[in-house]
């Protein structure tokens, strides 16, 4: 009760509110505008709330907690970045460039009597923070597939038209701009993305390595060795004389000359080529001194009767030709021979009816002058070509 100065009594009763405020606010990275290079824009939203204390009629105080639903003015936002203060419920603010800032929000309570509360926050906006989400990319190509256009596959959405030319050998920081929400991978903000390709310009090589001695059984294997090629999954190609002899990385060379194979990388469609070149053999003709065409049946080997070359030294040669003079320097036989493409001997005058066991040896002569068989002695010259050179080989020969 309070004295009334009127002298009229009356009864004053008075209410009194204190406020606990906690200022609180998250911070958002997103971008805010639709410029091809995304901006380093933030939301902020406010999760302030405002505690009011009132007696409960009991002798005590009691503490509604509410969120914060007050007029925009009741919060002030300072951005750290040297622009003017802005009062906002949930302001956006886009910085002008990457760097580490300090937001502050300013709040006040309802009837604005409390002072104001000052909460800080400490936002870091680096362009760097995007690698930090990405494992590196990496392209390995040859040079005959440059320029290569590399696509952000990463992304798991290629729209054509985000490409990067690639020229040249290192790291590349590209940034891939206008990613949408489905893609797999974003950047912090959504829109900007910087992706790290490592570009290696690798090119596959493939070397030939001889196995064993050519002239040692007129035939050898060449093993291709290819190195810088994707998971090892390779086409061949062996070539000699113009045709292709194998699709393995194995050849067996059964003649000597120059041979190719070409390779190429299933996964990067990259090639390359090695040419070897197995050297001629100087082949050991053995040739005989006599011949028996006369002779009686029974009376010793076929091969006795011919005047011939093996098996074995046809391998090495090429072409063939072959001249019997007799004692008198007259010309009496001329023979000539040329290996075809399937290796064997094309005769200028094949001989006929030659018995079976002469198969595979190439005969020269059945020591016959103009159809007969003339016992004596002759002279004979035979030239072969091995390796493109030629050898000449010349003796006597008797005709029994």
């Amino acid at each position: 009760m309070v004295q009334s100065y009127t002298g009229v009594p009356f009864v004053y009763q008075a209410t009194v509110k204190y406020y606990d405020l906690k200022p609180s606010f998250s911070i958002e990275p997103k971008a805010l505008t639709n410029e091809k290079n995304c901006d380093y824009g933030v939301v902020l939203h406010n999760t302030s709330s405002i505690g009011v204390i009132q007696p409960n009629g009991n002798g005590g105080v009691d503490t509604i907690w509410q969120d914060l639903e007050m007029h925009p003015d009741q919060c002030t936002w300072d951005f750290g970045d040297g622009s003017p203060l802005v009062h906002g419920f949930e302001p956006e603010h886009i910085y002008a460039q990457p760097g580490t800032y300090t937001v502050s929000l300013y709040i006040e309570d309802y009837e604005r009597e409390c002072k104001s509360v000052i909460i800080d926050s400490t936002i870091t906006i680096l362009p760097e923070y995007m690698e930090k989400q990405y494992a590196a990319d990496t392209v390995s190509i040859c040079e005959g597939r440059l320029p290569y256009y590399y696509k952000p596959e990463l992304f798991g959405h290629d729209n054509g038209t985000t490409r990067w030319d690639l020229n040249a050998v290192g790291d590349h920081q590209v940034n891939y701009t206008n990613a949408l929400p489905q893609y797999n991978i974003r950047a912090w903000n959504g829109c900007d993305s910087i992706v790290k390709v490592r570009f290696d310009v690798q090119n596959p090589t493939v070397t030939i390595q001889q196995l064993g001695d050519f002239c040692d059984s007129a035939q050898t294997t060449l093993v291709a060795n290819v190195s810088n090629v994707q998971q090892n999954e390779v086409d061949y190609t062996w070539v000699y004389m113009d045709s292709v002899m194998s699709t393995t990385d194995e050849l067996l060379a059964l003649s000597d000359g120059s041979y190719s194979v070409s390779i190429v990388d299933r996964t990067t469609q990259c090639e390359a080529k090695a040419t070897y070149r197995i050297e001629p053999c100087v082949p050991n003709v053995f040739l005989p001194n006599c011949i028996t065409p006369t002779r009686s049946p029974n009376e010793g080997p076929v091969q006795n009767d011919y005047f011939y070359l093996d098996q074995f030294v046809l391998r090495f040669i090429s072409e063939v030709k072959f001249v019997v003079f007799s004692r008198n320097g007259e010309e009496v036989f001329y023979y000539e021979g040329k290996k075809n493409t399937a290796g064997e001997f094309v005769p200028s005058t094949p001989f006929t009816n030659l018995p079976a066991e002469m198969d595979g040896r190439l005969v020269l002569w059945d020591g016959k002058v103009r159809g007969n068989v003339i016992r004596g002695t002759y002279v004979y010259m035979l030239w072969v070509v091995s390796g493109g050179k030629p050898c000449l080989y010349k003796g006597k020969l008797t005709v029994i």
